[in-house]
């Protein structure tokens, strides 16, 4: 049996084995990631609870969402700045 399921199964998940690093472009960055089997149990975690966290949010929450983002997030900041002096 794959070592995260027996610990999802047991309940005892191991986390917090981070790699830290750094990258140089366009700055110095020290970089935080998590372990791959952390990724994959966050993956399998949002599929499962997506729905349920969309419901809590705000309509004007942009990060990680779907059909949001960046791009979105700019387009309902320019519709409020129209005609608006100190948005």
């Amino acid at each position: 049996m794959p070592i995260l399921r027996e610990q999802i199964l047991s309940g005892e998940v191991a986390v917090g084995a981070y790699r830290y690093f750094k990258v140089y472009e366009p700055k110095e960055r020290k970089i935080c990631a998590s372990a791959f089997s952390e990724q994959v149990l966050h993956h399998a975690l949002m599929n499962i609870c997506h729905v349920y966290f969309e419901r809590a949010q705000i309509f004007d929450g942009y990060a990680s969402r779907k059909d949001k983002g960046t791009y979105a997030a700019l387009s309902r900041a320019r519709m409020f700045s129209n005609g608006n002096t100190w948005f």
